[in-house]
């Protein structure tokens, strides 16, 4: 319960505020018709958070029994938000570096901050992206908000309006526009004191990212110079989202040109509707969907999908698609022969799929036996040559008749155990389970993930009590999928600790993954353990140039690692450092000074040096083997120095144990345990082997997988070779 001070406090706040709220809740009004009320408890967050009007004004439908998450730069008024809300999660600090789990919220809703100035994110690596503080809000929200949440805010309208399209085609893969309107200049005048055009988006994220090409580019990603006039009937052209220019009826007002607060003539919006709320609320709800949004559903990342054959001419299986020259009679006979026999065995098949009795079952093997020797007696066996005789090898059929006989040892061919015994078993599906560990089994063998309803339902059991049932084998994780043990505590396991921890802070029933991912985790490398090479990808641009500086005490450049290319640049010095002494004798040469080897250092390159000569009057280079020999030995003391020098620090050395650790010592082999797998259809004859089985396994979880099993070979002579 709150105080009498608190909500003294809360009105004041709201009431300073309520144009503000005016719009938020018309914004509220507009996705409660997108029928979040029925996901159940919604995961909120509200980055930049303020005193939290959007908390504030959250309709009680959408906020019943959810949990709601702050993020506010300003400590103070953090402290405030926490007295206003109690039980919302604050985090004191700036977005880029709060600890907030990937595809978690539901809804993700805020005014988010206004500037023409970059954040500093590592997590983005397109620096494009966090150019403008309220791009990278949408960029960063989005790779929080779970596959189906929604995202709605209040923002600049540069986020649509300039000429650069890169963060918007960014979100339009990452999300599909639900709705968008453009408010008046004035409708923060009030409260903020500024008179601003700005918008509201409202974004659904997409379940998986999608291509943009030519063929399938949204309105809202381009630009298009609109010629605006005011009152004194000055045009000007600006470039305005061509969604604004074709439907100018998405601004809540008439788009005019007049004077902006940092420019002679910018783009004002003039408001045309007396009620500025209703006419939001409905103006964004006549661009919803006309069906309410279906909840965010966590589907598994890997789902085992049935190829499909296509209806070639090839796979089509008719007489004539096995004939390869139909004016040929006697071809024509054999191939009708054959394809009686393929059909005969085709049933034989079905028979033991459908697990019919033992009398069916042996009157259609009569059937087949009698068509193969009438086969075999008129044209010979079918694998050998003469009897394929032009028919089309292509042809499936034809390998499928060839898998009815089996080889013998004088080269000749028999009967496959096919024609007389059952060698197929039946499918045969259970629809209940003893306990939630044999509905665990069955639900991996038959749809290759964890899905706890599937499980549920075969031991009879509620969900919440079939996941605690299975507690130490599934875990769930913070993006709503559930996986095995055996997934789960595998892979890089030190990045899902880190998203454990992030997820644990908003719902204490991740406690238990933090625990157990804790106990796998590799132990951290100390620096005795890793190598620091001179031109190692892992090793930070600024510590290069420290290195740079250590060597050539004037160098004012900068070092810099592109990854996508995976080579360094160096920054040339200016020509008195390139002339010292340091650069042309003690850590380089008068032909190759030291600038130059440590760029060759860098990226992985023996320096060479050449001469230019004239040889009957034609000029050739050559090596110049002293120089050369002097340029080599000259890089292998930098990088000896570097080897020494790079530890020498202790808080560099802190740094660089914790990169590597982070990057490359996360990672924990996972084991494929396929012994619940079932084979219906497989031969009875056969039974796999354990690796076997496992192998299976790790092909239906892995999106690409290799059997690299060793052969053996008894010959002596591949034993030897193999030697």
């Amino acid at each position: 319960m709150l105080t009498e001070e608190t909500e003294s406090l809360r009105a004041s706040t709201l009431n300073a505020h309520y144009t503000r709220l005016d719009v938020i809740r018309a914004i509220y009004a507009a996705i409660e018709h997108l029928g979040l009320a029925a996901w159940g408890k919604l995961r909120v967050l509200e980055p930049a958070s303020g005193v939290g009007h959007f908390l504030g004004a959250m309709l009680a439908s959408l906020a019943t029994g959810g949990e709601r998450t702050a993020v506010e730069l300003d400590s103070i008024t953090a402290r405030i938000l926490e007295r206003l809300y109690p039980a919302t999660r604050v985090f004191a600090c700036g977005l880029e570096v709060a600890q907030l789990p990937r595809d978690y919220f539901d809804l993700i809703i805020s005014n988010v901050p206004f500037g023409d100035y970059a954040v500093h994110d590592p997590t983005i690596k397109d620096k494009r992206l966090r150019e403008c503080v309220h791009d990278y809000f949408f960029v960063k929200s989005l790779s929080l908000l779970k596959p189906g949440g929604v995202l709605a805010f209040i923002t600049s309208r540069y986020t649509l309006d300039k000429k650069k399209s890169a963060v918007r085609r960014h979100l339009a893969q990452q999300a599909e526009l639900l709705a968008v309107a453009r408010l008046p200049s004035e409708t923060f005048k009030r409260n903020a004191g500024t008179e601003v055009v700005t918008d509201v988006i409202i974004l659904r994220k997409r379940p998986a990212p999608v291509s943009i090409d030519e063929n399938n580019i949204p309105v809202w990603l381009e630009t298009e110079m609109l010629r605006l006039r005011d009152d004194q009937s000055a045009e000007v052209e600006m470039p305005v989202n061509r969604l604004f220019a074709t439907r100018p009826d998405l601004a809540l007002g008439e788009m005019k040109l007049e004077r902006g607060m940092y420019a002679r003539a910018d783009l004002g919006v003039i408001a045309t509707h007396n009620d500025l709320a209703e006419a939001l609320r409905e103006k964004l709800i006549v661009q919803f969907p006309a069906n309410p949004l279906p909840a965010p559903t966590a589907t598994s990342p890997i789902a085992v999908q049935t190829p499909q054959v296509s209806s070639t001419k090839e796979s089509v299986e008719t007489e004539e698609g096995l004939i390869e020259d139909q004016r040929n009679t006697t071809v024509r006979a054999r191939a009708s022969a054959l394809f009686e026999l393929y059909l005969q065995a085709k049933q034989v098949i079905q028979l033991q799929l459908d697990d019919a009795d033992d009398d069916a079952l042996a009157e259609a093997q009569r059937e087949l036996n009698w068509r193969y020797d009438r086969v075999r007696g008129r044209y010979g066996a079918i694998n050998h040559s003469r009897t394929t005789r032009g028919l089309d090898t292509k042809n499936p059929i034809l390998p499928f008749l060839r898998a009815l006989e089996e080889p013998i040892a004088n080269g000749g061919w028999r009967k496959a155990p096919f024609f007389h015994t059952r060698t197929i078993r039946p499918g045969r599906q259970s629809t209940t389970a003893d306990s939630p560990k044999d509905a665990l089994l069955q639900c991996l063998n038959e749809l290759g993930r964890v899905d706890p309803d599937f499980i549920a339902g075969r031991c009879g059991l509620s969900c919440d009590e079939t996941v605690a049932a299975l507690e130490g084998l599934i875990y769930e994780t913070h993006d709503g999928h559930y996986l095995t043990a055996e997934e789960y505590l595998s892979g890089n396991v030190r990045l899902k600790l880190r998203e454990a921890e992030a997820a644990a802070k908003l719902n204490s029933t991740f406690a238990k993954n933090v625990e157990v991912l804790k106990s796998v985790v590799p132990p951290a490398l100390g620096q005795e353990e890793i190598t620091a090479r001179l031109g190692s990808g892992w090793v930070p641009a600024d510590v290069i140039t420290d290195f740079i500086r250590e060597l050539l005490p004037g160098y004012k450049g900068q070092a810099q690692y592109h990854e996508q290319l995976g080579a360094w640049t160096v920054a040339n010095a200016d020509h008195f450092t390139l002339q010292s002494v340091e650069a042309t004798q003690t850590w380089g040469t008068d032909r190759r000074h030291a600038i130059q080897l440590i760029d060759d250092g860098l990226n992985l390159r023996q320096p060479t040096v050449y001469d230019l000569i004239v040889v009957k009057g034609k000029e050739l280079t050559v090596i110049n083997d002293v120089e050369t020999t002097s340029a080599q030995a000259k890089l292998t003391e930098i990088r000896q120095r570097f080897a020494g020098w790079v530890w020498a620090d202790a808080k560099r050395a802190e740094r660089l144990t914790e990169i590597y650790n982070e990057r490359y010592n996360g990672l924990r082999e996972r084991r494929y345990d396929g012994s619940h797998l079932q084979f219906p259809g497989m031969s009875r004859s056969f039974e796999p082997r354990p690796h076997q089985k496992d192998g299976v396994w790790r092909l239906l979880q892995s999106r690409a997988t290799l059997l690299g099993h060793c052969v053996v070979n008894v010959s002596r002579r591949f034993r030897f070779m193999a030697h």
